[in-house]
């Protein structure tokens, strides 16, 4: 039970419950914890899948297709999003599969059935991705450990090791994911489409290193402090016994 979530959802909320028609006018779904996880895994496997396949879309005009498939990969970017925040992390959410080059670096604009995106179109949309990318290590980079200090709050020394720890696994999980093979190959082909948006976005890689070297090491030496710190914060450890904790 401590690994699940009961929900009640009411059919029709402008109806008032009474133990004659609760029964009828509420439905129990029974949930996991990493709901959005799971969620997630969906709406890519499965929901990706169905949504895409030609014969459902037949009666869709190409406006309604184009739409409907715009406003989804939306949703699934965001998706992406939020499940990493739940965890503390920044995750970069990846561009639609049909826009993603394949083969040569310039990924022709042919394909059956007009399945794949036009150069043009492919070029626009992977450019969003990068704009996207973008924003979330910049919000990342900005990060300060003086932040609760300019908010008007008082934090104990161990924030300051909890900010560097929470940076140092984001900017470590962004480097990783810099690295896939999907990444390099939307950074590949917006380069030789001619792209205004790789040689920054080849800048801000930089700062990534850069700035993750720093939190690694601000991480590596502030540990050795724990200990001090979490005594320092005991209700126990009295007062004159205070100068001999970082001894």
């Amino acid at each position: 039970m401590n690994k699940k979530i009961i929900v009640m959802h009411r059919l029709t909320p402008e109806v008032d419950l009474t133990k004659d028609n609760i029964q009828n006018q509420t439905v129990f779904l029974e949930l996991t914890k990493n709901i959005l996880e799971t969620l997630n895994i969906y709406c890519h496997s499965v929901y990706s899948s169905t949504l895409m396949n030609p014969t459902n879309q037949r009666t869709w005009s190409e406006l309604i297709r184009k739409d409907v498939m715009d406003k989804y990969h939306v949703f699934l970017a965001q998706l992406q999003v939020t499940s990493g925040l739940t965890k503390g992390q920044t995750v970069l959410p990846q561009p639609p599969r049909d826009s993603l080059p394949s083969g040569g670096a310039s990924g022709g604009s042919g394909g059956a059935g007009g399945n794949l995106i036009a150069t043009k179109d492919r070029v626009h949309v992977l450019e969003g991705a990068v704009i996207t990318w973008t924003k979330q290590i910049r919000h990342v980079l900005k990060q300060d450990p003086d932040m609760l200090l300019k908010e008007g709050k008082h934090p104990e020394p161990s924030a300051e090791l909890q900010f560097w720890k929470s940076k140092a696994m984001n900017l470590n999980s962004i480097h990783t994911q810099m690295g896939i093979d999907g990444l390099k190959k939307v950074l590949k082909f917006l380069e030789a489409n001619k792209s205004t948006y790789t040689t920054p976005f080849s800048r801000l890689q930089k700062e990534v290193e850069e700035a993750r070297e720093e939190a690694n090491d601000n991480l590596k030496f502030l540990t050795t402090l724990t200990k001090p710190i979490k005594d320092l914060g005991s209700d126990t450890i009295e007062f004159e016994m205070l100068d001999k904790t970082f001894n």
